[in-house]
């Protein structure tokens, strides 16, 4: 009495749910109430905690729906694709065209989303439904594609690469290639989404990216210097770039020059990519406390900038930083404070009252 559903009970549930599901998806010829479908089965395994309530069996089903899928949004590209060359194809139809793209770029954001999720959940036990479906992404990767597919590919290969140590083991160097010819794409979403798997290779995958890190620092040092590298359109790429550049420097020391520190010192903080932000600043955190000479600069000329990031991120309460993150931040804010007091005094006073606020309130002030 009072108490809220069991696990039991969750589990019955989904076993009712996820068969009828995974059935209407395979036979939906409805390209916007395939999306909804697919954002249920996302849902559904995301609240569901994968593993923790849905054994691994469950995927199996799905995964041929997924198949299905991507066979029919291959079929209707194909026609669309035949309509641009008929005799009565005008400004009317390509307007409708138009429309018809944007609805199914829609729909492999959302199959792209499942794949996500499910293999942030469930790791390697994954991997072999995933493979499955390698052949169709490798397809649409190709340079003919569409923007949005490749964007949608290269999202599921950088997934691989952070969530399923084996498929990292086997895919990353076929992968790679494509994440460092992709960084200099003119779409800042196909940067930003091999930025990010450069960065996540930088990580998991020390020895088989080690020969690629001049290369890799190359491509991210370009997109840093660009001049609208913090335009509107560019800013995730960019700071999903300087995230990589972090990773570089914390898991390929020897490999990457002194002077880069400096370089990622002073692109921070960052505010655009909060997803990203709340994993950058706490890296900064730990190299400055492991004393990395190459993030403190030359005589800890760097030390002044570091206070004034910490100082905007902590002011920004739990957008940029997560919570269990903000006592380290705080104490080394202290600790810089004692050292640095006018300038201490200047970082706070170029926040917002509330920021301020919130600042205070962490450094116990």
């Amino acid at each position: 009495k009072g108490m809220g559903p069991t696990e039991d009970s969750c589990r019955q549930l989904l076993g009712r749910m996820w068969p009828q599901l995974v059935d209407s998806l395979a036979k939906e010829v409805d390209p916007d109430v395939v999306q909804v479908m697919l954002t249920s089965v996302d849902e559904l395994v995301d609240v569901a905690k994968g593993p923790a309530l849905m054994p691994l069996d469950l995927m199996a089903p799905v995964f041929d729906a997924f198949k299905t899928v991507l066979n029919d949004y291959e079929e209707r590209r194909m026609i669309r694709m035949e309509r641009t060359e008929g005799e009565d194809f005008d400004a009317e139809e390509e307007e409708a065209l138009e429309e018809e793209h944007e609805a199914e770029s829609e729909l492999l954001d959302a199959l792209g989303n499942c794949l996500s999720t499910i293999l942030r959940l469930y790791g390697d036990a994954a991997l072999p439904f995933v493979e499955s479906l390698l052949p169709a992404f490798y397809e649409l990767m190709k340079e003919s594609r569409y923007t949005e597919e490749r964007r949608v590919a290269l999202i599921v290969l950088d997934d691989i690469i952070q969530y399923s140590p084996a498929g990292a083991a086997k895919y990353v160097q076929q992968v790679l290639p494509y994440l460092l010819s992709g960084a200099g794409d003119p779409d800042a979403g196909i940067r930003q989404c091999c930025v990010y798997g450069l960065g996540r290779a930088a990580e998991h995958r020390k020895f088989d990216f080690e020969p690629h890190v001049q290369d890799a620092i190359r491509v991210v040092l370009a997109m840093l210097n660009d001049p609208a590298a913090r335009s509107v359109d560019n800013a995730m790429a960019t700071e999903n770039a300087v995230g990589a550049l972090g990773k570089i420097l914390e898991f390929h020391p020897n490999l990457a020059d002194p002077s880069l520190g400096t370089v990622f010192v002073q692109n921070l903080p960052l505010v655009e990519d909060e997803e990203e932000a709340r994993i950058v600043h706490p890296q900064l955190v730990r190299l400055v406390s492991a004393n990395d000479s190459r993030i403190l600069g030359q005589g800890n000329s760097n030390l002044p900038k570091i206070m004034e990031v910490l100082i905007r991120v902590v002011g920004s309460g739990e957008k940029l930083v997560q919570a269990n993150d903000v006592p380290e931040m705080s104490t080394l804010i202290n600790q810089l404070r004692g050292a640095f007091p006018d300038h201490f005094e200047s970082c706070v006073g170029a926040l917002k009252p509330k920021q301020q606020e919130a600042l205070m309130k962490a450094l116990g002030s």
